[in-house]
């Protein structure tokens, strides 16, 4: 079967939640597929929570209106409700309609009805604030309909009837291998094959290009006699899937996936991962280790597709990885069209969409051979990201203990230059440590304290201490906020507040510097 031909099965198959039959159909395909073409695979069953979408209806006097459920919402039946716009909502992004159900909740509205302009699609309502893994007892229902209906009615009483199931039960992971167990050099490919909907650009398409990428990086590997091997991992639990329902209810599968390559010690191998998620060409994004993202990105044709180098971010399936300190980044669509289109109907099969991203990901092919040849290239990167790292910490006026842990890391990766795994090993554990470096800073909307990449860490928990375990609001975008205070009239207790801050951020990072130092050097 041609990539295309597996392309357009997997896009008539329907919307995959995991553990659904949609989703096993998939990963049985892939596997007969991938078992012509790699050295040995597996399936991975995982547990999580299947959500089966059903239907969801409108009762305004003798009109009746159809509506669709929102994960995680199950069954519900609201007798009379007021469509104010208190429990109603407009459909701009999802972060800002996740944002206005949890205000809702917690006060205590009946449900949430959200209208859409590209109705019907799909959202996951958190309970909580995001990138918390605490679950919830119970949480109101939320529907969406179209424009149309909202405007047939709004200010009128309704009574809503919602059904829809909610289970534990196994989703799957299927990891491809291409290569021998001994070599020294790793390069993971993973995309996540579960999507609402009809998924194509989010995510068959990323499935697709991850495949053809880790087959004919295989051969090259191969042909040339590069001590190295290739996984190719589809994965569950992006879209949904926590058993616990938590409110980081993203990447779940990827975060298992992180957790089963611990125990097998793979970070030891100098080992790369990649990540494609609606991945289409013209405009992309490379969003992860600026090691690795600059070498990668002067492969791409940018006469045919504009290229941006970003941080990691949260919602990537690469951020389980980047977070224990692989070399990882996420290639991604970065046009705003593709915010709209996905997770509804739109998101159809192109043809034309299909044969540019295959164009796009076969330009990184000698890229990755050449990172996984030149050891000593990254290790020169490794060195310059240190030196980076070090410098923003003299210009932000962080403490003379923090910077002095940089230098004598500094003087560390000059001395063993000429050892690139250490180097490189030097930079990894670094790029961790320094992800949860805070920039604070003071708004209208109270203290704010930003980190670039691993929000649940020791400082989130510090906080909460401070704070009496009142967060105000945590938010995610590039970047983890969270508003510690939601007011700044107090000026000396805000700025007191920002110091102590500081303080601690400062006194945890030093430590696990040292920490580095004392391993490593």
């Amino acid at each position: 079967m041609s990539l295309r031909e597996l392309a357009r099965k997997l896009a008539t198959l329907g919307e995959a939640t995991p553990g659904s039959r949609v989703e096993y159909e998939i990963v049985r395909t892939l596997s007969k597929h991938v078992n012509k073409m790699f050295s040995s695979y597996t399936i991975l069953p995982i547990r999580v929570a299947i959500w089966s979408p059903s239907t969801a209806r409108i009762y305004a006097g003798d009109k009746e209106y159809s509506a669709t459920p929102l994960p995680p919402t199950t069954y519900a039946y609201i007798d009379s409700v007021h469509v104010s716009g208190t429990v109603t909502a407009e459909y701009v992004d999802s972060s800002r309609i996740e944002a206005r159900y949890i205000k809702s909740a917690e006060r205590g509205l009946p449900i949430l009805i959200v209208s859409s302009r590209y109705y019907p699609l799909r959202i996951v309502m958190p309970c909580r604030p995001p990138l918390q893994t605490i679950s919830c007892s119970s949480q109101p229902p939320a529907i969406v309909v179209s424009q149309k209906t909202m405007e047939e009615i709004k200010k009128r009483r309704v009574s809503i009837e919602v059904a829809s199931g909610l289970r534990r039960g196994y989703g799957y992971l299927l990891e491809a291998i291409l290569g021998s167990e001994h070599a020294e050099n790793e390069v993971i490919i993973i995309a996540h094959h579960d999507h609402w909907l009809k998924g194509f650009r989010d995510n068959i398409l990323g499935v697709i290009q991850a495949l053809h990428l880790a087959s004919k990086l295989g051969r090259v590997i191969r042909d040339r006699k590069l001590d190295a091997r290739v996984r190719f991992v589809s994965v569950t639990g992006h879209e949904f899937g926590s058993p616990i329902l938590s409110s980081w209810y993203w990447s779940f599968g990827a975060q298992s996936y992180a957790s089963m390559l611990d125990i097998k010690r793979v970070i030891d191998k100098h080992t790369i991962v990649l990540n494609l998620d609606t991945a289409v060409p013209y405009s992309v994004k490379l969003a992860g280790s600026t090691i690795i993202s600059s070498l990668l990105k002067d492969y791409i044709n940018e006469e045919e597709t504009r290229v941006r180098v970003d941080f990691n971010d949260t919602h990537f399936d690469s951020y389980p990885f980047t977070s224990r300190g692989y070399l990882s980044l996420t290639l991604t669509g970065s046009h705003a069209g593709l915010e709209y289109i996905k997770h509804t109907l739109y998101d159809d099969y192109s043809e034309e969409m299909l044969l540019g991203s295959i164009r796009l990901v076969e330009a990184l092919i000698p890229a990755l051979a050449y990172v996984i040849r030149a050891n000593e290239v990254v290790a020169r990167r490794s060195y310059e990201f240190l030196r980076i790292v070090y410098e923003f910490t003299v210009r932000g006026k962080y403490s003379l203990l923090t910077r002095r842990s940089l230098y004598k890391i500094l003087i560390c990766s000059k001395k063993i230059g000429l050892d690139a795994t250490r180097t490189i090993t030097l930079a990894k554990r670094v790029q961790v440590v320094m992800a949860s470096l805070p920039l604070v800073t003071i708004s209208e909307h109270g203290v704010i304290v930003e980190t670039l990449l691993n929000p649940i860490s020791s400082l989130v928990d510090y906080l909460r201490a401070l704070l009496k375990g009142k967060l105000y609001w945590l938010s995610v975008g590039n970047e983890l906020q969270v508003v510690v205070s939601p007011s700044t009239r107090n000026e000396v207790y805000t700025r007191s507040l920002v110091s102590e801050i500081l303080d601690i951020a400062d006194s945890l990072i030093s430590k696990q510097l040292e920490e580095v130092y004392s391993e490593v050097c």
